[in-house]
C-alpha cells in the first residue's frame, strides 16, 4: 500500500507542486560526473602516494609507516593514531603508550567501539516505504531519485534519529580529544619540558616531524569531519538543497586524494623523492636542447 501511495505521489502530486531544479550539480548525472572526474584524478596520487610510503620511508619514520597507510585508506581513527605515535615516540614522555599490546587494544576499542556505538541505528531501520512518506509531509519535493532510486533511510523523527546524531557527534568530539591530548603531550615536552637528554637535533626533528602531522591532519577535517558536522546541523534545521548535499558529498570524494597529496608535500622524503623526479627529468631535457643546438652548430 506503501508503495503505491509513493508512485501516486510521485505521478501526479510531484509534477503539480515541485519545480524541477535546472542546476546541472543538482542532479544524479552532475554528482555522478563530477565524482568520476575526482576519482579519476585522485587515483594516480593515491597510487604515488601508496608507492612512496612502502617504498621511500626512511627508517627514522617507519614506526609511522601504517599510520600514514591507514590514513590514505580512511580509516576513521588513523589521524588520532598518528598523533598518539608521534607522542609516544618522545622518550621522555610519561604518558606513552609503550606496549604493541597496549596499542593495539586502544585501537581495538577507538574502531571498533565507534562502530558498535552505530550499529544499534542498523539493527532498529524504521519501514522505508512508510518512513518516506512520513518525510513527503516535510518535505514535498524531494530529488527525483527519492522516488525512482533504491535508498537506506537509517533513522527519522524518532528516537533512533536523535541517538544517531548524539552518536556521530560523541565518536567526532571523543576523537579530537584524544588528539588534542597527544597534542598538549607532544607540545609540553618538544617546547616545555627540554631534557638535555636529546640532543638539538633530535628535537628539531622531532618538532618537523609534529608539525608535518598538523598540516596533513586539517585534511580531512576540512573535507571530511567539517561537511558531517554542517549536514548534521543542516538535518535539525530541517535545510535541505540537494545542491548543497551534493558539494558536501563531492567533499567528502576529495577527502582521499588531498589526503594523499598532504601526506607527498608535507613529509619532506616523499617530497624530495618527487623533487628529484622532477629535476632528473629537467636535467634530461636540458641535454636533449644541448646536444641538438651542438648539432646546429655543426
Amino acid at each position: 500500500m506503501s508503495s503505491d501511495s509513493l508512485k501516486i505521489y510521485y505521478e501526479t502530486i510531484y509534477p503539480e507542486v515541485c519545480i524541477p531544479d535546472s542546476r546541472f550539480l543538482a542532479s544524479k548525472e552532475g554528482l555522478v560526473l563530477y565524482s568520476r572526474i575526482i576519482e579519476f584524478l585522485s587515483l594516480p596520487i593515491q597510487i604515488l602516494c601508496t608507492f612512496c610510503i612502502l617504498k621511500k620511508t626512511p627508517e627514522t619514520m617507519k614506526n609511522v609507516k601504517s599510520s600514514l597507510l591507514k590514513k590514505i585508506l580512511g580509516i576513521l581513527t588513523s589521524i588520532t593514531i598518528l598523533f598518539e605515535n608521534r607522542s609516544s615516540l618522545i622518550t621522555q614522555n610519561r604518558w606513552a603508550v609503550s606496549k604493541t599490546s597496549t596499542r593495539n587494544l586502544w585501537i581495538f576499542t577507538n574502531f571498533f567501539g565507534s562502530m558498535a556505538l552505530l550499529s544499534p541505528v542498523f539493527l532498529h531501520l524504521p519501514d522505508q516505504e512508510t518512513t518516506k512518506l512520513e518525510i513527503l509531509k516535510n518535505l514535498p519535493c524531494p530529488a527525483k531519485e527519492f522516488f525512482t532510486e533504491s535508498m537506506l533511510i537509517m533513522a527519522y523523527q524518532d528516537f533512533w534519529e536523535s541517538y544517531l546524531t548524539v552518536a556521530l557527534l560523541f565518536i567526532y568530539f571523543n576523537l579530537m580529544a584524544q588528539i588534542l591530548f597527544f597534542s598538549i603531550c607532544c607540545i609540553y615536552y618538544l617546547f616545555i619540558f627540554k631534557s638535555s637528554q636529546v640532543s638539538a637535533q633530535t628535537r628539531k626533528l622531532q618538532i618537523q616531524s609534529f608539525v608535518a602531522i598538523i598540516f596533513q591532519s586539517l585534511i580531512p577535517i576540512l573535507f571530511d569531519y567539517i561537511p558531517t558536522l554542517i549536514f548534521l546541523d543542516r538535518q535539525r534545521k530541517n535545510d535541505y538543497d540537494q545542491l548543497n548535499n551534493n558539494l558536501m558529498g563531492l567533499s567528502i570524494i576529495l577527502h582521499n586524494g588531498m589526503t594523499s597529496l598532504s601526506i607527498l608535500l608535507v613529509q619532506k622524503p616523499y617530497r624530495n623523492f618527487l623533487k628529484s623526479i622532477f629535476l632528473a627529468k629537467r636535467k634530461s631535457e636540458e641535454v636533449r636542447v644541448f646536444i641538438v643546438s651542438g648539432e646546429r652548430r655543426l
